[in-house]
């Protein structure tokens, strides 16, 4: 890996996702076509750590969805907690 810094936000709704899997690696490309277009290389650890945490993410999130969605989140109804969340997250 080189001493490059990469931030990326995406986000995924209703678009195309397809996979590739190539060696020991799985490719994902999410979104139908340029410049729309997000593209994530993982290995099978990686594959199966994001698989786990994004379980756990939406355990979490349909929990908050039936007790009413009091949160400090990222959605858009809280655009200035949305603000603050993703500035601590990104260790600002």
């Amino acid at each position: 890996m080189s001493d490059l810094d990469l931030e990326a936000w995406v986000v995924i709704d209703r678009c195309a996702i397809a996979y590739n899997v190539c060696a020991d690696e799985i490719e994902f490309r999410i979104g139908d076509g340029d410049p729309n277009v997000f593209e994530l290389v993982t290995s099978e650890f990686g594959l199966e750590n994001l698989l786990a945490k994004g379980t756990e993410a939406l355990r979490a999130f349909r929990a908050q969805r039936v007790a009413g969605h009091a949160c400090g989140c990222l959605c858009s109804g809280h655009p200035d907690i949305a603000v603050q969340a993703r500035d601590e997250f990104a260790g600002r």
